[in-house]
């Protein structure tokens, strides 16, 4: 009996280990911003027209601010990820607690996408500041062939004189800087999803330009997952895998006969 105790015994311990193990191992491996690593050509002569415009897919959008924090719960719902295709963030950091940043993270690691102001983009870079000016910038150029966001972009208006801080590299892809070289808009991966950051999210963009409203739109498309227009990808999905029909252009992240929601990325040139 007693030789019976001490196997069991020392059978528990070996499993506590490697529990223990298991558990150091994954907080060694945790999800942390990365630049994007998209690969693509543009089609220069291709321009966003009206009618091309209002062609496109209408993105699935949920905003919070600071009145509204407690929406963060929805991101908790079933089909939240096929509902919600783009979360757009603008609160003050100091009025999200533990639970929201938890679900923010969780949400976009699993594939969700987000368009955050500067304060809320510290749920996932903490040591991120930023600075205002007096003198600033009103229009900017865009950092040539940095993201599929800058398709058919040279130029954006953005009315706000804050830039973006940060202590060490910034594990992102930088979009646009002032002229002075500050970081105005980046975007990186985390996990599964993508997040963009802009000085106040969606706001201050003077979308009466083409320039600046091609960005507006483009933005919205990418982080939705979804083909941008004037974006030369390769081996893009021709038909939806379950149902076997056809996509529309710019629709090929869902069937546009069920909805069903594709899995995986797209192929990479």
């Amino acid at each position: 009996m007693r030789l019976v105790f001490i196997f069991s015994l020392l059978f528990l311990m070996t499993i506590l280990s490697v529990t223990l193990f298991t558990q150091e191992k994954k907080e060694k491996q945790q999800i942390t911003p990365k630049p994007l690593k998209e690969k693509f050509t543009f089609d220069k002569d291709f321009i966003l027209t009206p009618k091309k415009k209002e062609a496109l897919p209408r993105v699935k959008i949920l905003e919070i601010g600071s009145k509204n924090l407690n929406t963060i719960y929805d991101l908790t719902k079933d089909g939240a990820k096929k509902d919600i295709e783009v979360v757009i963030l603008n609160a003050s950091f100091s009025n999200l607690n533990s639970d929201h940043n938890k679900i923010i993270k969780k949400f976009i690691s699993n594939g969700g996408n987000l368009w955050s102001d500067y304060d809320c983009a510290k749920i996932f870079l903490p040591n991120l500041t930023s600075e205002r000016g007096v003198d600033y910038d009103y229009v900017h150029n865009v950092i040539e062939n940095s993201s599929p966001i800058v398709s058919g972009v040279k130029k954006i208006r953005l009315d706000y004189a804050r830039w973006a801080k940060y202590n060490k590299k910034l594990p992102a892809t930088e979009i646009c800087r002032d002229s002075k070289g500050n970081v105005k808009l980046f975007a990186f991966t985390y996990g599964k999803g993508k997040v963009f950051v802009s000085p106040s999210a969606n706001r201050g963009f003077d979308k009466s330009r083409y320039d600046t409203s091609r960005f507006y739109t483009n933005t919205l498309l990418w982080l939705s997952g979804r083909e941008v227009p004037g974006v030369k990808y390769k081996n893009l999905p021709k038909k939806c895998s379950k149902c076997n029909r056809e996509y529309k252009k710019y629709e090929w992240k869902y069937c546009p006969y069920d909805g069903t929601y594709l899995e995986g990325e797209k192929k990479k040139k």
